[in-house]
């Protein structure tokens, strides 16, 4: 992790988390957890750089014979979907009987007709691999963030994909963990708590008395993913070539982060070390609010994840579930605090905050599970975000694009000046959320004017960084979140609120990265633009 350094003039560096993992009470509060982060972090040491260029290599097209085959096999089952989609009702009875999802379960469709350009992306999901199912589930859990057309259309996709077959799951953990189960569990329910397109997850009680749960992984997934993404490669490079619409979509550059997203999450050693560090970073934050599983020492492999079980209900059903006994606006605020002063002060944060992933207990506090997409930045980039946060808030579009230009957003050459004016245009965004409710917000109609807006910026180039892509998507999520249990607060009131708390909380970090972006040198009208934006 790189370090900033101060008094060189660069930024604030960030805490050292294996540190603050050693010295935290929650990893001693579990034998072994200390040994364990120390093979955690080497295992991450060596495997992380290689996830980063096999995800690069398998974004790249090769018209191998074996991607071929697998190209010519998607291209007759998109057809075949398509083919079925065009009967309308009178083919319904026929997809009811043969729609499986790729992994297996069956893909009833909502109610109603969605819309043509539904339908082709739900073929493209039926006729591809899990892979594909993955991008339909991120579509079925981004209530709030997407049309609820697409939310519904794709839902089969997060709440259909089938279990293994009954006792699958226990041989594969056997297998992992090198030993069979009633040398490691008192008892293991053989049905599964969840399945989804890359683990399920089943209850189990160590021999100690603890309550676990145990994540393992679906055998072949390795070589699936790779077969699909080597295909979605040859797709976006024949797309991008022949059709403007889907050189707009930036597919190609997109393709490289999604294949390393997800090849990260196929090794739970990652996701382990994630939650030991994202926990460390609340425990030296004060967020007891959250709380973090641990990981059970001796029980991690990359196939396999046994961890403390953890109460809660998705954030989405709390109201339900609890009523009055929740308070949403202190839940607001409390999601708010944890998304934000994990990324900005300690450089790591939990990437994939849908409502399946935060739980919400009847005593007010948050649970987070599934850490196998996590945030990490270094100390130039928590920087960078800070001021683009800030410039956010302060409506300062140049501001925003210069900090996207540092963080590698638009490629040498760009034309700065139209990103200002693309951003400048869409800028009624955020009048509107300063200035309403999510109660009294027609999110649908932002969401047309965000999608209109990125895809005006992807026409110059735009491209986003990993880091910024995570980060971006829990601020949406925190939207979500706030529509679902505090639809009359206003976030962007809340975000500045909390910033000013954090301010005055951590004020060497954030005062020192904001007087660096004054006296950093830049075109003078982007200069002016900041110390106006600071002096007010």
């Amino acid at each position: 992790m790189s370090r900033g350094n101060p008094a060189a003039g660069g930024p604030p560096p960030l805490p050292d988390l294996d540190v603050l993992a050693v010295d935290s009470e929650w990893i001693r509060g579990r034998d072994g957890l200390v040994e364990e982060l120390a093979l955690l972090r080497r295992h991450a040491d060596v495997v992380a750089p290689r996830v980063r260029a096999q995800a690069r290599s398998l974004a790249g097209p090769r018209l191998t014979p074996a991607t071929l085959v697998a190209v010519v096999v998607t291209f007759v089952r998109f057809c075949w979907f398509a083919l079925l989609g065009a009967l309308g009702e009178a083919g319904s009875v026929v997809r009811r009987r043969v729609l499986r999802t790729p992994t297996g379960g069956r893909g009833e469709q909502p109610s109603g007709r969605p819309s043509a350009g539904v339908r082709r992306a739900q073929q493209l999901v039926h006729a591809g691999g899990p892979a594909y199912v993955k991008v339909g589930q991120g579509i079925a859990t981004a209530q709030g963030l997407l049309p609820d057309e697409w939310v519904a259309a794709f839902a089969w996709c997060r709440d259909e994909v089938p279990p293994l077959p009954a006792g699958e799951a226990e041989k594969a953990v056997e297998a992992g963990l090198g030993r069979p189960l009633r040398e490691v569990f008192a008892s293991f329910s053989p049905e599964p708590r969840a399945a989804a397109s890359i683990a399920q997850v089943h209850d189990a009680v160590l021999l100690d008395g603890t309550e676990v749960v145990v994540k393992v992984q679906r055998p072949g997934l390795r070589r699936r993913f790779g077969a699909d993404f080597r295909v979605m490669a040859v797709l976006a490079a024949v797309t991008t070539k022949v059709s403007k619409s889907a050189r707009m979509t930036n597919a190609k550059e997109i393709l490289p982060l999604s294949a390393e997203l997800v090849l990260g999450e196929l090794d739970f050693r990652l996701e382990a070390l994630n939650m030991i560090h994202v926990a460390a970073a609340g425990e030296a934050a004060g967020t007891g609010f959250v709380r973090v599983p641990r990981p059970i020492p001796g029980l991690i492999t990359s196939d396999v994840l046994v961890m403390e079980r953890v109460d809660g209900v998705p954030y989405t059903a709390a109201r339900e579930r609890y009523g009055d006994a929740i308070d949403g606006a202190k839940l607001l605020r409390l999601a708010a605090a944890g998304v934000l002063e994990h990324a900005l002060i300690y450089g790591v944060f939990h990437g994939d905050l849908h409502s399946g992933n935060v739980l919400i207990t009847e005593n007010g506090t948050i649970s987070l599970v599934d850490y196998g997409v996590c945030g990490r930045i270094d100390s130039r980039e928590r920087a960078l975000l800070v001021r683009m946060l800030v410039a956010s808030m302060q409506q300062d579009s140049r501001g925003q694009v210069m900090a996207a230009v540092e963080m590698g957003a638009l490629p040498d050459g760009a034309d700065i000046e139209a990103a200002v004016a693309e951003v400048e245009k869409y800028q009624s965004l955020m009048t509107e959320f300063t200035d309403a409710s999510f109660s009294q917000l027609d999110l649908t109609l932002i969401t047309r004017q965000m999608k209109a807006m990125i895809g005006s910026l992807m026409k110059i180039g735009f491209q986003t960084p990993k880091e910024l892509a995570l980060f971006s998507r829990n601020m949406l999520y925190l939207q979500g979140f706030a529509a679902a249990l505090a639809p009359e607060a206003n976030m962007l009131a809340e975000l500045e609120a909390l910033l000013a708390h954090m301010t005055g909380k951590y004020p060497v970090e954030l005062t020192t990265i904001m007087m660096g972006a004054l006296i950093r040198p830049a075109a003078p009208p982007a200069a002016e633009s900041r110390e106006a934006a600071v002096e007010s």
